[in-house]
């Protein structure tokens, strides 16, 4: 599950939570962030289920023009 950004992200700031619970960044039970897309993936047991509500907090590197 792929979720893009609309901002480029402080990396460290990047907190995900799916139905109030807090995920861990993982690249194999969690979330990562992908710099080439600008979006944050979720892998294994991990993925959000359909109509899950999904927060992806973070500080923005800047302004976006």
């Amino acid at each position: 599950a792929v979720f893009p950004l609309s901002r480029d992200p402080i990396v460290e700031t990047i907190s995900v939570t799916v139905n109030g619970r807090s995920i861990p960044e993982s690249t194999e039970n969690g979330w990562y962030y992908n710099a080439e897309n600008n979006s944050v993936i979720f892998t294994g047991t991990e993925i959000p289920p359909a109509n899950a509500d999904i927060r992806i907090n973070f500080d923005p590197v800047g302004v976006k023009l």
